[in-house]
């Protein structure tokens, strides 16, 4: 593991301990470059390696250690599908994992047809962002291991952005896309020091 992604790993968790009164941040901001950048970030907990809260920025608005504070925080105590984080479940899980993913600029494409959209799919793997009037919708890495077949991740995406086949058919040439390449890493929570 890179020095800057066990900084960043490190900066997460603290952010985290410091609304339970367990750390304090005013004192340490990691000087490394890498962490400097303006780049966006995912930040995800898992507990027994199910995911219990992640939250996101896919457009860079703040300095990467700035975004992993914010997002780790986020994730932690406001994602909306999950309770909140508490210190009991810190304190007392033996599988507490730490996620960061950190996205690389984010990319416009267009495609000419569905076919040349899954030819690329199943060539790249990306990470797509698609966008249908207000609809849109992006998903994490990970579920490519689980969605590996170019028209299941297509139909899933689309699902979760609500949009219909026939939308997507109908409207694919007002459809927006974007892709973009990231970096992931994480540790159990335990092992981050």
């Amino acid at each position: 593991m890179q020095p800057y992604q066990k900084e960043a790993l490190k900066l997460a968790k603290r952010s985290i301990l410091e609304e339970f009164d367990l750390d304090n941040l005013e004192w340490y901001i990691p000087n490394l470059k890498e962490l400097e950048e303006e780049k966006s970030c995912f930040v995800t907990l898992r507990k027994d390696k199910s995911l219990r809260w992640c939250i996101w920025n896919i457009f860079p608005i703040r300095k990467l250690y700035e975004d992993i504070i914010w997002n780790a925080k986020s994730a932690a105590f406001e994602d909306p599908r999950f309770s909140s984080l508490t210190k009991y479940e810190i304190e007392n899980s033996d599988s507490f994992y730490l996620d960061i993913t950190i996205l690389s600029p984010i990319q416009e494409i267009e495609f000419i047809s569905p076919k040349e959209l899954i030819e690329f799919l199943n060539k790249k793997r990306p990470w797509l962002v698609l966008k249908l009037w207000y609809k849109k919708a992006t998903f994490l890495p990970s579920v490519w291991e689980e969605l590996k077949k170019p028209e299941d991740f297509l139909t899933h995406l689309l699902y979760k952005a609500s949009i219909t086949w026939d939308e997507f058919k109908n409207h694919f040439n007002e459809m927006e896309f974007a892709w973009y390449e990231w970096e992931e890493f994480g540790n159990e929570w335990d092992k981050i020091d």
